[in-house]
């Protein structure tokens, strides 16, 4: 049975005239608790409706037209879907302006909600009732051989719904958080953590994204047109303060964690990477590192200078300090991501002039990477061993009774292998975060040249032993 996730809506919406908009209105059967609408309008993904009166629901939805189709659903999945009164199934429904549903195949009452299938780790579902938002699902994922006798670091994600199981969503894309972070772990190349997936609230989502402060310094007429995808106001401190005052508390009360900034970052991708960057910013004591990847710099559906240019003086302004401190952006060249590309770079400007390093921030560009999940999945792996890394610059490896030792690190030119009466002849490889290998030769000299590399992070592994380097 399919679980159904919200999704990016707003992306789908471009070609849709802007001044159309339409309302709709269903009376639903007792005892429903909810009631959704998906269809060409919001590329079928659910948006939560309004309780009207008893029974009766309604929301009016800019960018629609009456010759869209549509259907409704009890609850966020397809399983909630309506059906005729003898059970069977519905057709795509045609505009009226008063709709009724007959029968629910399931009547959604919170609980009866399946989470997404995971190959790596587990999930745990909480339906997270919120003083300062709407209620939704969070996913907590758990990496294999979680134990409460041990901590771990949290990496919370939004757009929750689009990191597990392609088979529940509604592109049937996902990035595979929990394949690719099992993956990395089992090699040692990242700490052991725990994600809390975030389920975004459908219409209200550009709301809950967009950096609140950054609002009124956004000139007419890009502000009105931001402001015009809100669904009501801005929501972009209260869904922060909800995640940092609310859920992080009951998620350090529940689960054996790391609760310090150390240990404590956040990601996602276009509107989920800018709310990623905000929360960089505006909570610098909770949060140490954060992923934007395909940070949706131009805010609506249309490119312009003036939101990324309140955006990035915003930054300006309040960028913390890069001590013990990691950020990464990354951005493809094909659909939105292809808009990006002069915004990013005077972020990085920014980034750079505040004492930034390669140390502490990665920026980089996929030629062909398109703004979906399929290319997020394709590249996570990258940002995760950036961000999720915190191994120092000696290992251990028992097998072999030695301490690998490397200096110094970071590197410009060259670093030294420690030691070397024991290594001498052993090949060493160097592999960068995609795991591509950059280099791979037997030790020879005690002294390794780096001089012909690019600047980043990389993982060096030789006799069994892994460690990352830092390459200015």
């Amino acid at each position: 049975m399919k679980t159904f996730h919200l999704p990016v809506f707003f992306l789908l919406l471009l070609s849709i005239p802007m001044t159309a908009q339409v309302t709709y209105t269903v009376t639903v059967p007792n005892g429903t608790n909810s009631c959704f609408i998906a269809g060409e309008m919001t590329g079928w993904n659910q948006m939560q409706m309004n309780l009207l009166i008893t029974n009766v629901y309604t929301l009016t939805i800019p960018y629609a037209t009456t010759t869209q189709q549509y259907k409704y659903c009890s609850g966020p999945a397809w399983n909630y879907s309506e059906t005729t009164a003898n059970g069977g199934s519905i057709s795509n429904r045609n505009y009226s302006a008063n709709d009724v549903v007959a029968q629910w195949a399931i009547t959604w009452d919170f609980t009866n909600n399946f989470p997404p299938s995971v190959t790596s780790g587990s999930i745990v579902r909480h339906w997270f009732k919120s003083m300062l938002v709407d209620s939704r699902y969070i996913d907590v994922w758990l990496p294999e051989g979680y134990s409460g006798t041990s901590k771990y670091p949290v990496l919370y994600m939004h757009d929750g719904q689009m990191l597990f199981d392609a088979t529940t969503t509604w592109n049937q894309q996902a990035w595979d958080v929990d394949g690719t972070l099992g993956s990395l772990m089992s090699g040692g190349l990242i700490d052991r953590t725990i994600v809390v997936a975030i389920q975004n609230n459908g219409n209200k989502r550009q709301a809950e994204y967009f950096p609140e402060k950054v609002i009124n310094t956004i000139p007419e007429p890009q502000k009105s047109q931001l402001e015009s995808l809100f669904y009501g106001t801005t929501r972009g401190d209260a869904y922060l303060k909800f995640i940092v005052t609310e859920l992080k508390p009951f998620i350090d009360n529940t689960y054996s964690t790391y609760p310090d900034r150390q240990h404590t970052f956040m990601g996602g991708s276009s509107m989920g990477g800018l709310i990623s960057l905000y929360a960089f910013c505006e909570y610098p004591t909770v949060f140490s590192g954060a992923i934007c990847m395909s940070t949706h710099w131009i805010g609506t559906f249309n490119d312009n200078s003036q939101i990324p240019s309140a955006m990035i003086d915003y930054l300006s302004k309040n960028l913390p300090v890069p001590t013990d401190r990691k950020i990464y952006f990354d951005r493809g060249t094909v659909g939105f991501d292809a808009s990006y590309g002069p915004y990013q770079t005077r972020a990085d400007s920014t980034l750079t002039a505040k004492g930034y390093n390669s140390s502490d921030f990665e920026s980089r560009i996929f030629e062909g990477d398109d703004h979906n999940e399929n290319a997020w999945k394709a590249r996570f792996n990258i940002p995760a061993t950036f961000i999720l890394s915190n191994r120092t610059d000696a290992v251990s490896n028992p097998s072999a009774g030695t301490v690998l030792q490397v200096s110094p690190n970071p590197a410009s030119s060259e670093i030294s292998v420690e030691p070397f009466d024991r290594l001498e002849g052993k090949l060493v490889t160097l592999y960068d975060c995609s795991g591509k290998t950059v280099l791979s030769k037997p030790l020879i000299h005690k002294n390794i040249d780096l001089s012909t590399i690019i600047p980043g992070t990389y993982f060096m592994s030789i006799d069994g032993a892994s460690i990352k380097i830092i390459k200015n």
